[in-house]
């Protein structure tokens, strides 16, 4: 389709749990594109996941889990890759305008301008969260984070700056692989209840992801 495309094209004040959607073929032509949600507006995504691939083809507000997201995003990771978006594509999520915590990226973009590992666009606050896809742009392109405002936030959030081939990023800290798999690099995550860590072998991962 054109615009919001996604396994759900719209969430509206609604909760999304507990789903995952694999190896997801979308190809999307205009504004808000998503793996999960394409047009997230004051609804809840938790522990959900995404794998596959998204063509954008000239499109933006694209991401790998969620396109345009006024909500929240938690607990939830995304290894969709992306191609064709002219701008605002990320990793995760395209846009993002209100809050995403405890998540995950992995797979690889390419787009235009506004090109994030985890989010294309930062409008809202972004925490205890992490990329590592290779990153691919023109203008506004991060590890982490392609482009925010001055009013974003990105708290205890790294990136892999060795597989994502960008030293930079609008938010967030720049590590190397192996600084990635070391527990001690993220300070303040909750390794307890949230994460778990193969010391030294593999990046974080989700304790509700490794469960299943």
């Amino acid at each position: 389709g054109e615009s919001r495309v996604g396994l759900f094209g719209r969430l509206a004040s609604g909760q999304v749990r507990n789903l995952g959607a694999v190896g997801v073929n979308i190809v999307g032509s205009d504004w808000g594109i998503g793996g999960l949600v394409a047009f997230n507006e004051r609804g809840s995504v938790t522990n959900c996941f995404s794998t596959g691939a998204i063509n954008a083809a000239g499109g933006f507000y694209a991401g790998g889990l969620v396109g345009y997201n006024v909500g929240s995003v938690t607990g939830c990771y995304s290894s969709t890759t992306i191609i064709g978006a002219l701008w605002s594509v990320g990793g995760l999520v395209g846009y993002n305008g209100d809050n995403v915590q405890q998540s995950y990226s992995t797979g690889s973009v390419t787009g235009s301008m506004s090109v994030g590992g985890l989010i294309g666009e930062n409008g809202g606050s972004v925490a205890e969260s992490y990329s590592t896809g290779g990153v691919r742009g023109n203008f506004s392109v991060g590890g982490l984070v392609g482009d925010d405002y001055f009013w974003s936030e990105a708290d205890r959030c790294f990136w892999d700056t060795q597989t994502s081939g960008q030293a930079w990023s609008a938010g967030g800290t720049g590590k190397t692989t192996t600084q990635m798999k070391t527990a001690a690099t993220f300070t303040g995550w909750d390794f307890e209840n949230i994460w778990i860590i193969d010391e030294g072998l593999d990046y974080p991962k989700l304790r509700w992801a490794i469960a299943h």
